[in-house]
């Protein structure tokens, strides 16, 4: 952080406090009286706001202005540094900084009783992994938000981990019969099991999954919970049946011991199209039924359904595997990369969130890496506003159904993070009003990738999704009751659902959601719930799209689309492929300007070969020169929710490239160019698209006042 003096001289007498210091920050960059500039990051979120007691805050500078003039104090900077750190130092400087963090229940001395204020920064030493969990104590307010930053001094992001030491020693099997009869045995250790955990806990072996066993075993260990993976009982085998409570197979509950399935637990697709788990309560061998806890929901009576077996060690038959006896307290594993599990390290996740804000506001968190938690960053909460969470990196959780990152408030804002690798998670769950999601990565976390909750007024801008594969996993999610909610411009990739949305059983509320410019790789599907009010436009759909004919007043303009879509106004899209009900038997016909194949007289309509339309119809979706799309779409400005999101620059297209360059608009996320790149950019390496800033803003101050920017501080 740099350090500024502030200096202001008025004529005695002639001061309104309330006009002492206005700076305005809207610009990238700050223009001073002396012509130094101050970045505009270290002025982000900073109020400017002169207060008539006569204080204001200026990138963590407190000034204090009376009629005479202003003089200046610091706010509060705290250092943390888990490896060199004392909670007796001061934690003032890099020097003399705490071990924990204010908020740390391990925290003891001066982080445990000193008590934050608005304007203060909590800044970790980057690099250091922190071991623990941190519960944010205080707000920030008119005087500058509370910070907590990751990056702060030193070089990386600083490591929240909640991963505990498994520690014990380990013990070779020496038989089968000790190791519950497994004919693997000698590849297989065991050691104390850990306390208060379960097999779903969340085990890593050098910062790598392991994986509970499972019969069958998955095709894909992180998307374990896929139906596909799981051992089908067909609804046209009348030997075989499954309750709410149990699983009735002959083909494969063969054992003879009613006590074989002891300890083990089941994972069972049924409605509403979800896995879950349930433990094992009796085996009966003659008549070939597992019992199990009562799922909570019917099974499906009219199409085939789906079990595995797991956490059973007769089960444990690769590496990377384990089984957590809890009856014994054991845990079993066979080593991921060696036969010597004693040169590995072994963890579990804690069951806690890394850093978590309880009914808080105006705070920032910044800069961390969250990891081995049960949930990554959270702020939620009765009052929970103004509150920005950005440029974290969240991974290794494994959630049981929970979130990486979480909001609900008022004014809330998450950007430039990346999220993956989270077991069973959701990756940014988002609840309340004017919500920002924007330009962060989420691959690999099961459920959803970004979930809308109940949002009034909220964009999901420039984010990138991929790889979301799990029962009942979709790319980005927008639910129950929501108003003027944008998504615009990402890229969703590799998804078995890509775009879901439904609204909440209210047929006069107009929904007014709008999703332009997005790059789609999945099917993207309406659930209805009475949808009132959806414009989708100018998307490049590289799976079918689902609209129910209960929704309403629905716009489908501009799309390249590969079967499907639907609209009370529906024109100058292209198909690159047609739908079953597609067809002139059943009364569908293109609408005004949209590209389709013909046939003989008299037959049905014909898709467009992707070839034809892209650069290459597997890897990059950018309009090739000849492309039918081209300039072929129309201007739809006018109906683009220019006056709700001023800050989104709705003129450009997925990658930044200003809209119409040629004739008129393009169809599709991809505007035409001649220098267009790749940008299906599955590792987050790249950059998708850029909105344009607000209408910016001077600089300067009341008269008499100036800043210069001294000595820096180093870190």
């Amino acid at each position: 952080m740099d350090r500024y003096a502030i200096q202001c001289r008025f004529p005695s007498g002639s001061v309104d406090p309330e006009n002492i210091l206005k700076l305005r920050t809207e610009k990238s960059v700050l223009q001073t009286s002396s012509h130094q500039l101050i970045p505009n990051e270290a002025m982000r979120g900073i109020a400017m706001k002169t207060k008539t007691l006569g204080l204001t805050v200026l990138a963590g500078l407190i000034v204090f202005c009376g009629l005479s003039g202003c003089t200046a104090a610091y706010a509060a900077t705290y250092y943390v540094d888990y490896d060199s750190g004392s909670d007796t130092d001061p934690g003032t400087s890099p020097t003399a900084a705490w071990q924990h963090a204010p908020g740390d229940s391990n925290a003891t001395g001066n982080p445990q009783t000193t008590m934050l204020s608005a304007g203060d920064q909590v800044l970790f030493r980057g690099g250091v992994r922190y071991s623990g969990s941190i519960v944010i104590p205080a707000s920030g307010g008119d005087q500058g938000p509370l910070r907590y930053t990751g990056n702060g001094w030193g070089s990386e992001k600083a490591i929240i981990d909640g991963g505990q030491d498994l520690g014990g020693s380990w013990t070779r099997c020496a038989s089968a019969d000790a190791c519950g009869g497994n004919p693997n045995y000698m590849h297989i250790y065991h050691t104390a099991a850990p306390l208060h955990k379960t097999f779903q806990s969340g085990f890593f072996e050098d910062g790598e999954f392991l994986w509970a066993t499972q019969e069958p075993n998955p095709p894909d260990r992180f998307h374990y919970d896929r139906k596909d993976g799981l051992r089908v009982i067909p609804i046209s085998d009348n030997t075989v049946s499954h309750t709410r409570t149990s699983i009735t197979d002959p083909r494969y509950l063969t054992q003879n011991d009613p006590d074989y399935y002891n300890g083990a637990y089941v994972i069972v697709w049924h409605i509403p199209n979800v896995t879950t788990i349930h433990r094992v309560t009796g085996f009966d061998p003659a008549t070939h039924t597992l019992n199990h806890e009562d799922l909570g929901q019917d099974v499906y009576d009219d199409r085939d359904t789906y079990y595995a077996v797991l956490n059973h060690l007769g089960f444990l038959d690769s590496p990377g595997e384990f089984c957590l006896d809890e009856a014994n307290g054991r845990f079993y594993l066979w080593p991921l990369d060696s036969d010597d599990p004693g040169s590995h390290t072994y963890t579990v996740c804690s069951d806690t969130s890394g850093i978590y804000a309880s009914a808080k506001h105006d705070l920032i968190i910044e800069g961390f890496k969250v990891q081995g938690h049960h949930m990554g960053i959270r702020a939620i909460g009765t009052g929970a506003a103004d509150i920005v969470i950005r440029d974290n990196e969240v991974a290794n959780l494994l959630s049981g159904n929970d979130y990486a990152v979480q909001v609900n408030g008022n004014n809330m804002t998450v950007e430039d993070n990346r999220v993956e690798n989270c077991m069973r998670a959701v990756g940014i769950l988002a609840g309340g009003s004017n919500i920002d999601v924007s330009r962060n990565y989420v691959r690999r976390t099961s459920r959803q990738g970004i979930w809308f909750m109940g949002v009034e007024k909220g964009r999901i801008v420039d984010n990138t999704v991929v790889e979301m594969k799990g029962t009942h996993a979709n790319g980005i999610s927008v639910y129950l009751h929501h108003e003027d909610v944008l998504i615009a411009r990402n890229q969703i990739l590799d998804c078995s659902s890509a775009l879901t949305y439904h609204g909440n059983s209210e047929p006069d509320h107009v929904n007014n959601l709008v999703i332009y410019g997005n790059l789609v790789d999945g099917p993207a599907n309406s659930w209805g719930y009475d949808m009132n009010g959806v414009k989708i436009f100018n998307n490049t759909f590289l799976g079918p799209v689902g609209i129910p004919v209960g929704d309403q007043n629905v716009v489908f303009v501009n799309n390249i689309v590969h079967g499907g879509g639907r609209g009370d106004v529906r024109t100058h899209n292209l198909y690159t492929d047609l739908m079953w009900n597609q067809e002139i038997r059943y009364g569908w016909s293109p609408g005004a300007g949209e590209i389709v194949g013909y046939g003989a007289a008299g037959d049905d309509y014909l898709p467009i070969d992707p070839a034809t339309v892209f650069e290459d119809a597997d890897t990059d979706r950018h309009l090739s020169p000849a492309s039918p799309a081209r300039d072929s779409g129309t201007d739809i400005m006018a109906q683009l929710p220019v006056s709700i999101f001023p800050e989104v620059d709705f003129t450009l297209d997925l990658e930044g490239k200003p809209r119409a360059q040629e004739r008129g608009w393009d169809m599709g996320a991809y505007e035409f160019s001649e220098q267009g790149t790749d940008v299906d950019d599955p590792d987050g390496s790249g950059t998708s698209g850029s909105g344009a800033g607000g209408d910016g803003g001077g600089s300067g101050g009341s008269s008499g006042c100036f800043i210069s920017i001294l000595n820096p501080i180093v870190a």
